[in-house]
């Protein structure tokens, strides 16, 4: 099969395409992809406390990969690691005045690249590609329960 119909590769070049894309909108806030994603992650539950193991499983990444971006992004001011109120044995990962102040840049960059992201295609079709990405993924993480 041609690898360009393979679905796999498909996601994957997709996948490459997006992050050069936010690496390069990011590039004047010292931050990839990733870190930015986390950092609104955060914002997003800033109402719960999040421990590292919080967005281990959010995001289905390893303790170690984990614990490089908060690494990365507590030596760049964005975050810190604060003591549990309920559990004194439990760190909470927590977003500073800086990663406040970035959130719109950030909110609205995400909001601007999806819309470029799907402007080839119509409202219908667009409601359709998510429908079926989601279908395709929830899918995969059942194991092939569709």
């Amino acid at each position: 099969m041609d690898h360009k119909k393979r679905l796999g590769y498909l996601i994957k070049k997709m996948n490459i395409v997006m992050d050069k894309h936010f690496n390069e909108t990011l590039a004047s806030t010292d931050l990839t992809k990733s870190q930015a994603e986390l950092l609104l992650f955060l914002h997003r539950n800033s109402d719960k406390q999040m421990t590292q193991k919080d967005i281990e499983t959010y995001y289905h990444i390893s303790n170690p990969t984990v614990t490089g971006l908060i690494n990365r992004l507590e030596a760049k001011g964005y975050v810190e690691r604060v003591i549990s109120s309920d559990d004194a044995r439990k760190r909470i990962i927590v977003e500073t005045k800086k990663a406040k102040n970035l959130h719109s840049f950030l909110k609205q960059g995400s909001i601007e690249f999806n819309e470029l992201l799907l402007s080839c295609l119509t409202k219908d079709e667009q409601k359709q590609l998510t429908d079926l990405l989601w279908r395709v993924l929830e899918n995969m993480e059942g194991e092939g329960k569709c």
